[in-house]
């Protein structure tokens, strides 16, 4: 939740980028009013350019892996099975 807090937002249209239609920069509340616009273009270009260039790479997550393996879940399903079928006998002769 913000309180007491305008945010500003910079839209930029054209990027120039190859990967990037558009992009929109939100503006922290605390900036000093003096030097602000022409360092804040400078900046959002300079992001731009970075974001676009050839060093990023998309991030995406390693693929799940099961808590255990399929060796794992077979002996924990035979130790399972045995342990019902030994409580079914001491059940059938007691």
């Amino acid at each position: 939740m913000l309180k007491g807090c305008k945010r500003n937002i910079i839209m930029v249209k054209d990027t120039g980028s190859p990967y990037f239609d558009s992009a929109y920069f939100v503006l922290k509340c605390d900036l000093p009013a003096s030097g602000r616009d022409t360092d804040i273009i400078a900046e959002a270009k300079r992001m731009i350019d970075c974001a676009s260039s050839e060093e990023i790479r998309a991030v995406t997550a390693p693929p799940k892996k099961s808590s255990l393996s399929a060796t794992a879940w077979l002996a924990a399903s035979s130790l399972t099975l045995l342990f019902v079928c030994a409580a079914l006998l001491v059940f059938i002769i007691f």
